[in-house]
């Protein structure tokens, strides 16, 4: 038709569709709408616009009737008396007057007595019950069924028989495909119709009609319900409302395939009397398990408890309800019985309870009532265990006011309420256990105070908090030596002892300890503290002991099951060592370090120290003549050297250092030796500083250079065998050095000596001549001064000064270097010297394990604190 709108052959197509119409549909479904469309555009291009005519209409031969057809006008009906129809085939023949197209259907109909009426399919099925309307409280529907179950249950419905005027009955109609394929398309399934008969003195509440269905229709009689071709249909509802009382009965209900009307499904006939208003029906009814947990739960809420208690006890006894509802009747249950009685039910349901959802919680008004309940079943020992249970979480809720306080930043009040708290209850273990934390919240606070506005308003600072807590952990471990958490209390108190440096008493307790918690697994740890305070107080012997304990100690894991050493085992041994460093037994310190030098960088420093090697002379030594010639030559772990000594022109040898700062660092690649001589000074082992008596065969005036090698080491020193003596005074303002030359043997002062002096901050010498007097006077002279005077050739003095003489300002630092370190004091970058442990840092171990004790204390009390009870949870109640 779009392709080709006059086509011949549209006609026949369109003629074909209209005689295959059943009613204003086609077969399959999804063909009506693109086929009305088609007739539409068909009709809308090709009818007769405006035109009439009359259709002369006959059966059998008969004419039955004349129409005058109307284009305006809709669908006409025209009837056929039975009498004209015949065994067989009908013939019907249509008479057109005038211009015009039509279109008709021809249904054979006709009446059969209800109870002949008979199912002609079994493709499909359909079943119909009557029972009473949903029952009403305070003019709410209760919801009907089983939906509260779960698993297998035997269900029922109640019979409507009898509706009394004014009331309301419900009919369910469950219709549903049989022997259905399951790969056919829904489009190609029978288009089905139901026709529901209505009762007479009754009428349909429409509002009420619902169900799986596209429309229905309210005729006099019947419903009618188009369900259309889906291949799932359900469970059709609706509602009768009595008005005539009579004795009344149903039709069936017919199923049908509306394209092939033959095709049906009839159900039985249906009895219903309508009885006179106010008139109570005969009908037994049985509450559902829904209705009774609907009922049961409404007077509940209503204060009825006895109702309640009767639908909700059917409720539990006799049916399998789901968890939410079984928990939710029980809890109406038991707080019926605690209102109502007897005892025993009160128990029974608490039981269960009890076993079903430990975590609840029950009411302290409740909970006594329970208690009571034992007591007077003669329950005593249970009765007392659920009073006992109610005290603690009566605890628990107080608690949480001491939580508030130290939220609102009052610890101070916080810690004095729950003490309040732990003095009034009962010393059970719940108070124990609140006791031990509260004393390490306390203790765990100490560090805290100076950054806490109120503890500093108070006065209150870190040493009051940590003896409060001391107080707090000796009470505890009074009132309750045998609590688990006893030796941990213990553990703690001794590192308040050892944070107040009381380690006298901090040793005394531990070694307490040791024998009261023998098991325990801070048993090395005590040692350690007692090891530590004896290493405080000097007590040398008593470390020793303690720590090597320590050290050696091995315990098995209660988690792993595996042995392990004691966590401070390493910080013994490091106190071993400083131990023995400290009472000058180098070999066993260095022993000890050795151990824990790759754990501590200060062990080995000192094993460095104890093991590096150092040999010095002085630089200056003066011997006048005729006296033995002798130096101190200093050592250290240095088994032998080699010493040689070489005379030299010592004013020479000045002029080429200038500043003579390292006169004794002189090239002497050349010169023969003076003197020779090895010395053997040890086994190299000594591990301190010692000194040897170097003596020289020097007899003659002059200048020597005394070099001793050992070890590729090497020391140098200059010893000047002269009488000369030189005075020097300073003037450090203004530089000025003057010297005076004396003749020591002679006890006179010369002239005409020859004398250079110059200052570590001066360029050149100032050199000259001593006057009659034995002064020579140098201006001038910057730094620390240096004076050598010469009165022979072969007779030296040596004047080295320490004054700074005229001293430069000190310039002001630049802002962006104020902060830099000075070159003196400045570490080379990557090379900063550590310093050695601290006691905090041989108390770590000891201060970390307390640190834990209290986060899981503190821990503990913050979960009391923020517990919230507001009664007891059932399973606490034993």
């Amino acid at each position: 038709q779009a392709v080709a709108p006059n086509d011949p052959k549209t006609k026949d197509l369109v003629e074909w569709l209209l005689a295959h119409r059943t009613g204003n549909r086609w077969t399959p479904e999804k063909a009506t709408g693109p086929a009305t469309l088609a007739l539409c555009d068909w009709f809308v291009q090709s009818r007769f616009e405006g035109e009439k005519y009359q259709l002369a209409v006959s059966v059998n031969d008969v004419e039955v009737a004349t129409l005058d057809v109307d284009p305006t006008a809709g669908t006409l009906s025209v009837d056929v008396p039975g009498k004209l129809l015949k065994e067989g085939k009908q013939r019907v023949q249509f008479q057109i007057t005038g211009r015009g197209r039509y279109s008709y259907q021809c249904i054979l109909g006709g009446f059969v007595p209800a109870d002949k009426l008979a199912s002609t399919t079994k493709d499909w099925w359909i079943e119909r019950t009557y029972q009473p309307a949903p029952l009403e409280f305070d003019g709410r529907e209760i919801p009907r069924g089983f939906g509260v179950l779960v698993g297998s249950y035997q269900g029922f419905q109640n019979p409507l028989t009898q509706l009394p005027v004014g009331r309301r009955g419900a009919v369910e109609l469950h219709v549903w495909r049989q022997n259905l394929p399951a790969n056919v398309p829904e489009e190609h399934l029978e288009y089905l119709v139901v026709t529901e008969p209505i009762p007479s003195g009754t009428t349909v509440i429409e509002k009420s009609v619902q169900g799986p269905f596209e429309w229905f229709e309210v005729s006099p009689g019947a419903i009618t319900f188009y369900i259309g071709s889906r291949r799932d249909v359900g469970r059709i509802h609706y509602e009768l409302y009595g008005y005539l009382p009579g004795q009344y009965r149903a039709g069936p209900t017919v199923l049908r395939d509306a394209h092939r009307p033959s095709q049906l499904i009839v159900t039985a006939v249906k009895p219903l009397e309508v009885l006179p208003a106010g008139q109570q029906s005969a009908d037994k009814y049985r509450l559902t398990p829904q209705e009774l947990y609907e009922l049961g739960k409404r007077h509940f809420d209503k204060h009825d408890l006895k109702t309640a208690q009767g639908h909700l006890a059917d409720l539990v006894q006799n049916w399998n309800l789901n968890p939410e509802v079984y928990k939710d009747a029980v809890r109406m249950l038991l707080d019926a019985h605690l209102e109502l009685g007897p005892p025993d039910q009160v128990v029974h349901y608490f039981e269960i309870v009890k076993e079903k959802w430990p975590t609840e919680q029950i009411s302290f008004e409740k909970i006594v009532k329970v208690a009571d309940a034992y007591h007077q079943m003669g329950e005593f020992e249970r009765s007392y265990l659920v009073f006992r249970a109610t005290v603690e979480s009566s605890f628990r809720r107080e608690s949480a006011v001491a939580g508030f306080l130290e939220d609102q930043g009052e610890f101070a009040r916080s810690v004095d309420v729950m003490g309040r708290l732990l003095r009034e209850y009962p010393a059970e273990a719940y108070v124990a256990a609140a006791t031990y934390s509260l004393a390490q919240r306390v203790y765990a606070k100490a560090p805290e105070a100076a950054t806490d506005a109120k503890l500093r308003q108070q006065k209150i600072n870190r040493v009051d908090l940590v003896r409060r807590a001391w107080r707090m952990l000796q009470a505890f471990l009074t009132a309750h030596p045998e609590d688990p958490a006893a030796d941990q209390a213990a553990f703690s108190t001794a590192n308040a002892l050892l944070e107040l440096k009381d380690y006298d008493k901090a040793a005394a307790a531990c070694d307490q300890y040791v024998k009261r918690y023998p098991k325990s697994d801070l048993l090395d740890s005590y040692w350690y503290m007692i090891g530590y305070c004896h290493f405080a107080m000097g007590k040398h012997e008593a470390a020793l002991q303690m720590c090597r304990k320590v050290s050696e100690a091995k315990r098995i894991d209660k988690q792993t099951g595996r042995e392990v050493e004691s966590p401070n085992k390493w910080q013994a041994i490091y106190i071993l060592g400083q131990v023995h460093h400290s009472l000058g037994q180098a070999a066993e310190a260095i022993r000890e370090y050795e151990r824990v030098k790759d754990r501590f960088a200060d062990a080995n420093e000192a094993i460095e120290y104890f093991s590096r090697k150092a040999i010095e002379l002085p630089e200056v030594t003066t011997v006048k003549p005729g006296q033995p010639a002798e130096v101190e030559l200093k050592y250290r772990n240095v088994a032998a050297c080699d010493a040689k000594v070489y005379r030299i022109d010592l004013m020479k040898f000045s002029l080429l250092k200038r500043n003579l700062g390292g006169i004794t660092q002189i090239n002497l690649a050349g010169i023969h030796p003076h003197h020779e001589a090895t010395l053997q000074l040890g086994d190299g082992k000594d591990y301190r500083d010692r000194t040897h008596k170097l003596a020289l065969p020097l007899t003659e005036e002059g200048a020597y250079l005394v070099v001793c090698r050992g070890d590729n080491l090497h020391a140098s020193g200059l010893v000047l065998v002269t009488p000369l003596v030189v005075e020097v005074q300073e003037d450090a303002a203004s530089g000025r050095v003057r010297t005076t030359v004396k003749d020591a043997k002679a006890e006179k002062y010369l002239n005409a000596v020859h004398v250079k002096v110059i200052g570590s901050r001066n360029g050149d010498f100032v050199s000259g001549e001593t006057d009659l007097r034995g002064v020579f006077i140098a201006d001038g002279i910057q730094g620390t001064s240096t004076v050598i005077a010469q009165a022979d050739p072969t007779r030296y003095a040596f004047f080295r000064g320490q004054t700074e003489l005229a001293p430069q300002p000190i310039p002001s630092p630049k802002p962006e270097a104020a902060s830099a370190a000075s070159p003196a004091t400045a570490q080379p970058a990557g090379q900063a010297q550590p310093a050695p442990l601290s006691k905090a840092d041989l108390l770590e171990g000891l201060q970390k394990a307390n640190t834990q004790l209290q986060q899981r204390q503190v821990e503990q009390l913050n979960d009391t604190y923020k517990s919230g009870d507001q009664g007891v949870e059932a399973q606490k109640a034993f």
